[in-house]
This record gives C-alpha cells, structure tokens and sequence, in this order.
C-alpha cells in the first residue's frame, strides 16, 4: 500500500486536548466511525491507542482522532505549540506520529 503524508499545525486546541482533525482530502484512508486506532508516536514509536469518530465534524464529515491525554502528554512533550504534527497513515488503522 502507498503511504498517504499530511500535516496538521498543533493550535492551543490540538496541542492541549489530545484530538486533531483529518483534512477533508486525507478523509477517505481512514476507517468507519468507532474504529480503534493505534498511533505510533515519535522515534521510539511509542503506542497509544485512539479512536477514530466520523461524527464530530458533521459538516465536512472529516474523521477526527482521539489519543485524549496519553497523546496530548506526548505532543507536549515532543513538539511546540505551532508546531506542525507529521501523520502518515499507515492503514485505515494505524498511523505514525512525527
């Protein structure tokens, strides 16, 4: 399978809550509404867990992904608010975070 790239900038939102929002061209590589999702973060490839929720964003139908507060421990840690999160999407259920 070719690996889909995209960036998401970390505002006060995303870097503090533990949740980013997919963009609307990256929608369709992810699974259905509900899918548990594992993240490998960093170069460690530390794993966390997360949720993908297709009803957040009603207008636009984007997935959002959930880590709660293990991912938002691990952004803190490992980036700066501003900062632009690397996904690379692995399959429908796995995703490396950079």
């Amino acid at each position: 399978m070719h690996q889909v790239h995209f960036k998401v900038r970390l505002g006060k939102t995303y870097y503090n809550e533990g949740f980013f929002n997919v963009p609307v061209a990256f929608a369709r590589h992810f699974a259905e509404h509900g899918t548990e999702l594992k993240m490998y973060c960093g170069s460690e490839r530390a794993l966390l867990m997360g949720m993908l929720d297709r009803k957040a964003n009603q207008k636009s139908g984007t997935p959002r992904i959930y880590g709660k507060a293990e991912l938002a421990r691990w952004i803190q840690k490992s980036l700066k608010m501003d900062d632009f999160l690397e996904v690379t999407v692995v399959s429908t259920r796995e995703l490396l975070l950079n």
